[in-house]
């Protein structure tokens, strides 16, 4: 997403049963030619968080967060929630409250990906900073990697 890493988008799909995400991106050209590979993990995410874009369409710039499985990984407590990623990373509730943090999905599957955040903000070092202190991320048991993300103005609400 711009700054050298493997990740280079993040689709939200709804998807119907029988269909893969893969199918989606068949028609590709990048995808065809290999240049980019179709990763797919299922979410649980309210969809409520995400809303169509202001008319006229405006490209701008938000956050994105990924959160992956640490060295000192725990399982889930128990059945995952909406809300199962505030409540293992306190800070992400805070960010939330201060209307930072928009959208908060964790995957269901069991791959090293814990979940998928957006944020309203572009100021990546105050939310690494805000995320860093956070216990879960402070002690190993998650990684955050922050990433510019673009979507049409107001995918995220309400701007304020």
């Amino acid at each position: 997403l711009g700054e050298g890493g493997d990740i280079r988008g993040i689709v939200v799909l709804h998807l119907s049963p029988g269909i893969a995400a893969s199918d989606c991106f068949t028609n590709d050209p990048f995808v065809q030619n290999r240049h980019l590979v179709v990763e797919a993990h299922p979410t649980l995410l309210d969809e409520r968080q995400i809303h169509p874009p202001d008319e006229p369409f405006k490209i701008r710039q938000y956050s994105l967060g990924i959160l992956k499985r640490g060295a000192n990984w725990k399982p889930w407590p128990g059945p995952l929630r909406n809300d199962s990623l505030e409540t293992r990373l306190p800070a992400l509730r805070t960010l939330r409250e201060q209307g930072l943090l928009a959208v908060s999905a964790p995957m269901l599957d069991d791959a090293p990906l814990v979940g998928t955040l957006l944020f309203t903000t572009t100021n990546r070092v105050a939310l690494k900073e805000a995320l860093d202190a956070d216990p879960a991320v402070s002690s190993g048991r998650v990684i955050v990697e922050l990433h510019s993300q673009y979507l049409g103005q107001g995918a995220l609400g309400p701007e304020k």
